[in-house]
């Protein structure tokens, strides 16, 4: 191998510069130039491939530092990067994974990212790094934070001077044009829709979140049903169709109900899977649904801001109705209760074969172009129907009924379970499920409570109660009551009786 001297030895009065080649070539200087006996000697180069160092420097482009800078920038844009500018020290935002990144990051990942494209920087490389992350700061796209749009756009502006990068991932598989219907898909749509319309009304909700993610619904969706048939599969079937982003499912409903969450601006679904609902529940989710914007505040990243809300609400339940409703209610639309085709087992063995359907490669496209292909010309986007299972709901829910309850509570203080049942019943509400019962009662401050009262056909019998920890011991006239109570207590068809508690 041949030895190259590029430039003679430096003089004594001149120490040498501690430039180097960056290998291959990320820094030059001045390698053509003619040398000269004064000139200080800054690289040595041990080797030489057989077409000498023309070859070597041909296979490179040489950028200015201000041009490797500029390349450099545009790069990190493309893979999503910018400058959040919202905070001191400024801070590079990646916009798709929602992380934060040092500058000294990018400082590091440079020599890489020039080795694979071929690029060297000319002058002082050492001095170059030295001042790479100061300059990124002012090519790199500049933002006051974060903020979620179903939009293409990387970064866009919500006023003048502001600009926020946008955390929406879009997914867009291939279109196939002739699209043919698995029959397993087919099977598990006739399981967990109990008639056509329930299928059309849903099927047309969820695909037009995939088709038209910035238009939002003021109305939401309910699936009901026993466990094991497959309700809260269709979450699962958007995110798939979403490219497994921004849909949050969950068995509560504090973590996206709670002041200044950030879970609804930043998702397109939001499920809650037989969450617990409270007594306010109803008048938070009609809330939610009619908001444009909610005020969100992400903690040691940014104050508190009004962020858009694109996300629709499904709320999946075991129960006979999720939450009390008002009595008018036109914010969800409501399917007929799922139920399954034989048994629980039965049930297990299909869903066992769509899963593993489900986890076949080509699914995922699949269900992006089932929803893409929907005809949504009769989706009205603004209203929707009161079906019979919303009507059925609200006579379960709360109703008139609480009323009635309430004044049964200020005339009786404590009294058997009978009393309460009867005293419904003589007021046109005897389909009120037990469940809807157990629910008022306990916003009225009671609780069902197991009591030995003697005369009576068993001995401890249902009595409501004030929710205290020690009850007093009950009066005679109480105890009169029950007895009188207890002994015409019956059946009602399909009206549980109340467990003990």
């Amino acid at each position: 191998m041949t030895q190259l001297q590029l430039n003679s030895a430096a003089t004594p009065a001149e120490p040498a510069p501690t430039t180097t080649l960056f290998p291959p070539l990320a820094l030059v200087s001045s390698c053509h130039s003619q040398p000269s006996a004064n000139s200080p000697s800054p690289l040595r180069l041990a080797t030489a491939p057989s077409g000498g160092i023309n070859s070597l420097l041909d296979a490179h482009e040489s950028l200015s530092p201000k041009q490797a800078v500029r390349r450099y920038a545009d790069a990190l844009r493309d893979e999503s990067w910018c400058i959040d500018t919202s905070g001191f020290p400024v801070k590079a935002f990646h916009a798709l994974s929602n992380r934060y990144a040092g500058l000294d990051h990018f400082v590091a990942r440079f020599p890489k990212w020039a080795r694979e494209n071929n690029v060297r920087v000319e002058g002082d490389f050492a001095r170059f790094q030295e001042i790479l992350g100061k300059r990124l700061t002012t090519v790199m796209p500049n933002v006051l934070g974060s903020a979620f749009r179903p939009v293409p756009e990387r970064f866009f502006d919500t006023h003048p001077g502001i600009t926020l990068a946008n955390t929406y991932i879009p997914y867009k598989p291939q279109r196939v044009l002739q699209l043919l219907m698995p029959a397993i898909f087919r099977e598990f749509l006739d399981r967990i829709f109990m008639n056509r319309e329930d299928e059309r009304v849903v099927l047309d909700w969820c695909a037009d979140i995939i088709q038209n993610p910035t238009r939002r619904p003021e109305w939401g969706v309910i699936m009901s049903g026993d466990h094991g048939t497959g309700k809260s599969t269709m979450t699962t079937l958007v995110r798939k169709a979403l490219g497994y982003n921004h849909v949050w499912q969950r068995e509560q409903y504090a973590p996206a109900l709670a002041k200044f969450s950030e879970v609804l601006p930043d998702h397109l679904l939001v499920c809650f899977d037989d969450a617990p609902a409270k007594s306010d529940t109803y008048e938070t989710l009609k809330f939610i649904m009619s908001a444009k914007t909610l005020a969100v505040e992400l903690k040691f990243v940014q104050k508190i801001v009004q962020r858009e809300v694109y996300a629709r609400i499904l709320i999946c339940s075991n129960k006979d109705t999720p939450f009390e409703f008002d009595g008018q209610d036109r914010r969800f639309y409501v399917c007929d209760r799922s139920q399954m085709k034989v048994d629980l087992d039965e049930s297990k063995g299909f869903f066992e074969k769509f899963y593993e359907w489900m986890g076949e490669p080509s699914t995922d496209a699949f269900i992006y172009n089932f929803f893409m292909d929907r005809d949504l010309s009769g989706f009205k986007p603004g209203s929707t129907a009161q079906t019979p299972a919303l009507r059925r709901m609200l006579g379960l829910s709360v109703g008139d009924f609480k009323d009635i309850l309430t004044q049964l509570v200020r005339k009786v203080p404590r009294f058997h379970n009978e009393r309460l049942l009867r005293t419904l019943k003589e007021n046109g509400c005897d389909n009120v499920s037990q469940e809807a019962i157990e629910r008022v009662m306990r916003g009225l401050g009671y609780k069902l409570a197991r009591r030995s009262v003697p005369g009576c056909r068993t001995a401890q019998v249902d009595v409501w109660q004030p929710d205290v920890k020690r009850s007093p011991k009950l009066t005679p006239s109480e105890v009169v009551a029950i007895q009188a109570d207890d002994s015409s207590a019956t059946d009602r068809g399909g009206l549980v009786q109340a467990n003990a508690v």
